[in-house]
């Protein structure tokens, strides 16, 4: 028998999740998860907490999903002084902006050729296989597939755990 013990989303990449008690789940996964992304409008790129020296900021961002309609509010806890703002609207960005220190909006479009920057760990042993070319400690830029939900494959196997 499978036991969920806590379930949680996250509306907005690389900021904080939150906690759920029901939840739609569709062939996608949990419906708003990772729905929204931050785009730096400087260089195009994804903001990710895979380069925390650039986007680690994205960690102190709380975002939820108010309401049945899908909405997410952005809250950007620190240096905004718990200012709440609705995704996708210019007092977001701006807050966004301010609390990452440059440009940036939050989409639910992937952009043409979307990059996303990332650190690599120290220890070669973490870099991953696809990554081959790459090595431990190097600041990498790779190219987005898609924002949002990864698919899941759903079966009706019994399961072996």
């Amino acid at each position: 028998m499978i036991s969920v013990v806590a379930l949680w989303r996250y509306p907005l990449k690389s900021a904080q999740g939150e906690s759920l008690q029901p939840v739609d789940v569709d062939r996608q996964g949990a419906r708003s998860d990772r729905a929204w992304a931050c785009i730096d409008l400087e260089n195009g790129t994804v903001g990710s907490a895979k380069h925390p020296r650039k986007w680690g900021r994205l960690l102190e961002v709380a975002a939820q999903v108010e309401g049945r309609n899908g909405t997410v509010a952005v809250a950007v806890a620190v240096a905004v002084a718990g200012r709440r703002a609705v995704a996708g609207t210019a007092e977001a960005d701006a807050a966004l902006s301010q609390h990452l220190g440059r440009p940036v909006r939050l989409t639910q479009v992937v952009p043409e050729q979307a990059m996303l920057p990332r650190q690599l760990p120290d220890d070669e042993g973490l870099v991953p296989e696809w990554m081959s070319d790459a090595t431990a400690g190097q600041e990498v830029t790779t190219e987005v597939q898609a924002l949002g939900q990864v698919a899941v494959s759903w079966t009706s196997a019994p399961c072996t755990c």
